[in-house]
């Protein structure tokens, strides 16, 4: 990417701030002043150090939740303006499905991290659907 001599100084500060801060919503203000690709690697790599378990840790549930959970929002966002397309919201599903499985398989295991993550990233937990609910309290004659 090309940068002009003014915007190069301002855009290297930026980056060096979200490399050394350790609060996450100011790194997300941080970010969106950075467009596209830049910006989503930058993020990524905020939320993997700030919920890895280690330093060379990159594939933990908490940290694939993390950042599943800043693509979901940046998706969200996305359908404001595009309410018509459905190829990128299956792709949505997708998504919000494989964070929903590991959410799943880190209460089961971890219940007290996957209570941190989630009150971190600020999710909404909701209850698993259950399929056969509906028919347990109907009365069969």
């Amino acid at each position: 990417m090309i940068y002009l001599c003014d915007n190069m100084s301002a855009k290297i500060s930026q980056e060096e701030n979200l490399k050394n801060s350790d609060n996450l919503s100011a790194d997300i203000q941080s970010a969106k002043s950075i467009s596209g690709k830049r910006e989503f690697l930058l993020m990524k790599n905020s939320l993997i150090s700030s919920f890895q378990r280690d330093k060379n840790d990159v594939g933990s549930p908490e940290v694939q939740i993390a950042v599943l959970t800043y693509r979901i929002a940046n998706m969200t966002r996305h359908f404001d303006t595009n309410k018509k397309d459905n190829h990128s919201r299956r792709g949505l599903i997708g998504m919000i499905n494989r964070r929903k499985k590991l959410l799943k398989y880190l209460t089961q295991h971890k219940p007290e991290v996957a209570d941190n993550v989630v009150q971190k990233l600020s999710i909404s937990k909701v209850k698993p659907f259950d399929k056969y609910a509906a028919f347990a309290n109907k009365k069969h004659k």
